[in-house]
């Protein structure tokens, strides 16, 4: 009997049990299921995904899990246009992205801030952020959230003048010294 090997012979596709409800002519059978490929006619067969991740889907389901499953699909960072894998972008490139949007560390209720621009927001412009007076050079030790600093600023305004008077004193008593050390420099050289 030739009909089991004969290329006219009438066959079911092997993936009939899974839905398939082709039937064709054994000749056209490796052309129906293009075994491994992700093209092909039967969208039962089992085909690996091209990224290789190590799994295998039905034809059928192979297309949505390239495109929004497999960790190995390319993927590009929504943020600088970086391009390599969806796993390598979100596991290792977000933690360093510049322009990755974060959320300020104190709370602030502002809006999301680019990573390369964090600093200085806390720096220049987070309400919250503890800073120093800005008398700190003249010894004023006060600390407090940027928010509340000028009333600081306000309140002991009378202290801060002493503070920088006392500056001011120490600096010029510092130059007459330096005047004086210089003069007797210049006499030394003159003998």
């Amino acid at each position: 009997d030739h009909r089991p090997i004969c290329a006219k012979y009438r066959v079911d596709c092997p993936m009939n049990s899974l839905g398939c409800q082709w039937v064709g002519e054994r000749g056209d059978l490796n052309q129906h299921l293009n075994d491994g490929s992700v093209e092909g006619q039967c969208q039962f067969a089992a085909v690996s995904c091209p990224y290789s991740c190590g799994h295998a889907f039905k034809r059928c389901e192979i297309k949505e899990h390239m495109t929004n499953d497999c960790p190995n699909r390319p993927f590009t960072c929504d943020h600088c246009d970086y391009e390599v894998t969806y796993i390598k972008v979100t596991r290792e490139h977000w933690e360093v992205c510049e322009k990755y949007p974060l959320q300020c560390p104190n709370a602030c209720g502002g809006d999301a801030i680019q990573r390369q621009h964090l600093e200085e927001h806390l720096h220049k412009e987070c309400p919250l952020e503890v800073v120093q007076c800005e008398y700190s050079y003249a010894s004023c030790d006060f600390q407090c959230q940027r928010q509340h600093m000028q009333a600081h600023v306000i309140e002991r305004t009378e202290a801060h003048l002493l503070l920088v008077a006392k500056v001011v004193s120490q600096k010029s008593k510092e130059q007459e010294e330096l005047q004086d050390k210089i003069r007797r420099q210049d006499t030394r050289i003159e003998e």
